[in-house]
């Protein structure tokens, strides 16, 4: 057995050299970034080689079965003898391990080099859309965009000097302003200030509390602010609702009052802060971050500042994001063009578009950034109702039982845990961090007669993790890897794909390692049919492996073939019931296969 196993390694290195000189001088190489072009010739010669891999693993195990069972030419073996059973066993464990590289290549690696082929081919294209990007939003001003689109050209193509001069120039640009201290030190004030009481498990009494300290001394905002969140975390029927009721009605009122102050300045930043406070209060926020942000420039130690800033960031964070916290330059899109459609209460259909996703590092995929989200509504009878259109947009994984009553309502057709489960849920809208009057909105379209309602905040109606499959599938199930097409041929029908190629494809790629089983024993039986007797090995047999390996290969794919479209017609005649008769059927070729090995006898 050393024999077979030294030849395995030696024959796949030379099959895998005569690949790499055939792509190197035939292949046509697309357009690709500069430096590239080895990297796409090497992965394109291991694409190549993993096809061939099955067939050259046939080949060689006929060849060293041949000349491993020419050297026990002395034992005279009979049908089902216990010396060939012996030999079986040997065999078995070969084609078992035989199975397994091949199994590995097709289903681990070959996934991964047809992404990195993708990836080098999608290149160039991406990198003048980023640098476009760049370009534009450096015109217009949006220097935080600008940047991270060159941060990412450039680590498309980090030859290129037009992405690294115009990332040298945004860097110049940004360094000392308001967005450079943003970035380095946005939000510093939640932490220090902060006073979410779900956070800090302050209770409405301890609220209402600081509510009236800050009253009789006089500091009405601060009344005012903890008595509001005191009325919000209140149990309902509870005595601090009213009590506390009464203390915002007087601070507000106390608010309302003209306030002498001895020097104008200080005047000046009471009056400022009293109105950015007011803005938060009836709900402006946007207008009441930017107010308070100009505030903190302004005023850097009064603590109220920058008190009410931090929970202005906050209810900014609970209802926008900032347009920098998209990694477009941390880890480029994971997936593009992704596509499904979901089935509404009504009976309607609402189709689902992403030009691409970017996931936040050390989140499991909880939070994402989408590029070019639109959502299109259609009726029972497939008429178009609405839809939007978002450049960016912000997907997080939301637990149903936070979801507020309505949204929990809307939920309740459909199949999720609603105790436990989660659910995308998409912010449409984003503002810049530091500039004003930057708010982003999604464009909408209505049907004739439709309502005009609009939403910052939406949630899909399926589970999170039905989301991140989502992303994963493509409409070829080969592209994918075999655990996503095993869970989209359960679910694609209820996504708007077809159910039936995945489930196909499943089935025949969970039953190609027995077909690589039956393949590998048969190597074994035509070992020992074409056996090389003792001194008569020829050394032009040297050469019998490489073209075996073509005759195998076509072979092979015309069984691969056939095994696709027998497990096509089985799964849509029988859908799930065609499983188990998928790999009885398997099972019966490997019984057959080994029947036929421990059948071989001496020609004696």
């Amino acid at each position: 057995m050393k024999r077979l196993i030294l030849a395995i390694p030696i024959h796949c290195v030379l099959l895998f050299i005569c690949l790499f000189v055939y792509i190197n001088q035939s292949l046509t190489i697309p357009e690709l970034i500069p430096g590239m072009e080895f990297s796409y010739k090497l992965l394109s010669a291991t694409e190549l080689f993993l096809a061939w891999l099955p067939a050259a693993l046939f080949s060689i195990y006929v060849v060293t079965y041949a000349s491993l069972f020419g050297r026990d030419d002395k034992h005279i073996m009979v049908k089902y003898s216990p010396y060939i059973l012996s030999q079986f066993k040997i065999v078995a464990i070969f084609a078992i391990v035989g199975t397994t590289i091949v199994v590995c290549g097709q289903e681990v690696f070959n996934p991964l080099v047809k992404q990195g082929l993708q990836q080098m081919e999608e290149a160039p294209a991406l990198y003048k859309e980023y640098m476009s990007a760049a370009k534009k939003y450096h015109t217009s001003g949006d220097l935080i965009f600008a940047i991270q689109y060159a941060e990412a050209a450039e680590r498309i193509n980090p030859r290129a000097q037009e992405a690294s001069t115009l990332k040298s120039d945004l860097e110049v640009q940004l360094e000392g302003t308001d967005y450079n201290d943003a970035l380095n030190s946005a939000i510093f004030t939640h932490e220090k200030f902060s006073i979410i009481p779900q956070e800090r498990n302050i209770t409405s009494y301890e609220l209402l509390q600081k509510a009236q300290e800050a009253y009789l001394a006089e500091n009405w905002i601060d009344a005012h602010y903890y008595s509001m969140i005191a009325q919000r975390v209140a149990e309902p029927g509870s005595a601090n609702v009213d009590d506390a009721k009464i203390m915002a009605a007087d601070a507000w009122n106390m608010l309302d009052e003209p306030v002498r102050f001895e020097n104008d300045a200080v005047e000046e930043q009471y009056r400022l802060k009293k109105l950015a406070y007011s803005q938060l209060m009836m709900g402006n926020v946007v207008e009441a971050y930017y107010s308070f942000s100009d505030l903190m420039k302004r005023y850097p130690h009064d603590e109220d500042i920058a008190r009410y800033y931090a929970a202005a960031a906050i209810e900014m964070e609970a209802q926008y994001f900032f347009l920098d916290e998209i990694p477009i330059s941390y880890g480029l899109e994971d997936r593009r063009d992704i596509a499904f459609s979901l089935k509404r209460q009504d009976g309607g259909e609402q189709v689902v578009f992403i030009k691409g996703l970017s996931s936040v590092n050390n989140t499991g995929g909880l939070v994402q950034y989408a590029r070019g989200l639109s959502i299109y509504n259609f009726s029972m009878a497939g008429r178009f109702e609405k839809s939007l259109y978002v450049p960016y947009a912000k997907i997080m994984s939301q637990s149903i039982d936070s979801l507020d009553t309505a949204a929990r309502q809307s939920l309740e057709y459909t199949d999720l845990d609603m105790e436990k489960g989660t659910v995308p849920m998409i912010m449409l809208e984003s503002v810049d961090r530091v500039q004003p009057n930057s708010l982003n909105k999604p464009v909408y379209k209505f049907a004739e007669g439709q309502s005009q309602a609009t939403k910052q905040i939406i949630t899909l109606p399926i589970d999170y993790k039905d989301f991140l499959l989502l992303k994963n599938a493509s409409p070829n199930p080969e592209e994918m890897m075999l655990a996503d097409v095993i869970q989209m041929s359960l679910k694609a029908s209820d996504y708007g794909y077809a159910q039936v190629v995945y489930g196909q494809d499943a089935c025949s790629r969970m039953s190609k390692p027995f077909l690589y089983i039956v393949f590998f024993i048969v190597a074994a039986s035509i070992g020992w049919n074409y056996r090389i007797m003792s001194g008569r090995f020829r050394f032009s047999w040297i050469l019998t492996p490489f073209l075996l390996t073509v005759g195998v290969y076509v072979l092979l794919e015309i069984a691969k073939y056939t095994q696709r479209l027998l497990n096509y017609g089985l799964f849509g005649i029988f859908r799930f019931a065609a499983v188990p008769i998928i790999f009885v059927l398997a099972l019966v070729f490997v019984f057959s296969a080994a029947l036929f090995f421990v059948g071989r006898r001496s020609q004696t």
